[in-house]
This record gives C-alpha cells, structure tokens and sequence, in this order.
C-alpha cells in the first residue's frame, strides 16, 4: 500500500471519528435540553398543584394557573400524568371531588428520577 493511500485512510477514519463525535454530542446535547425544560416545567406545575390548588378552597381558587399547569403536563408529562390532568378536569368540570395525591407523586417521582435523585415511596404530605 502507497503512502498515498496510507494518508487517505487516516484522513478518511479522521473525519469519520469528528462526524461520530458531533452526531453523539448533538444528541446528548438535544437530550440534556429537553430534560431540562421537561424538569423546569414539571417543576413549576408540581409546585402550582401543591401550593396554589390544594391548600385553597375552590372559589379561591386561580383556574387561569390550573389551566396554564394542565397544558404544562399534557406537553411534557408521561402517558399516566396526561390521563390523570384529564381525569382531574372532568372531575372540576362536574364539581366532583377529586385526589391531588396520585398526579403530585407521580410528579414528583418522575422529577426525582429525572434529577437522579432517591426515590421516594411515601405519599405526598401536607401541614394544614
């Protein structure tokens, strides 16, 4: 084999090698994006759910932040999330009682594991 050839082989497996590399940055980087603002908008709405909605009585209650979370968790929350905000609606809409507990735990489960973080088994609890 040439030296001429030797050259484009190295050359040829150089720019592969930078090719590879980029593709998987681009896609750790894309991935790390969308944790993120998966995590900061689950966040917000698990917060919302916790502070703003359970703790209140319903004619105190701000449906325009209860409408602003439910989209939140029908954009980024999973299959199970997205049907317990809907459950949860129609339950609003025929002024039924309804449990926060099961969307705020499994909120906060999916935030935690996303963080990385232990998960947690117990229940949501509340000082009232």
């Amino acid at each position: 084999m040439s030296d001429n050839m030797i050259h484009i082989i190295i050359n040829a497996l150089s720019v592969a090698t930078v090719v590879v590399g980029w593709t998987i940055a681009s896609k750790i980087k894309r991935d790390e994006k969308r944790r993120e603002i998966k995590t900061k908008f689950l966040s917000e709405a698990y917060l919302t759910l916790a502070h703003e909605f359970s703790q209140r009585d319903p004619n105190e209650v701000d449906y325009k932040k209860i409408q602003l979370l439910v989209s939140k968790i029908q954009l980024y929350g999973d299959r199970n999330q997205v049907e317990m905000v809907k459950k949860m609606c129609e339950q609003i809409s025929n002024n039924e009682n309804f449990d926060l507990d099961p969307l705020l735990n499994s909120l906060r489960n999916s935030l935690r594991k996303d963080l990385n973080l232990e998960e947690i088994k117990s229940t949501t609890t509340w000082l009232r």
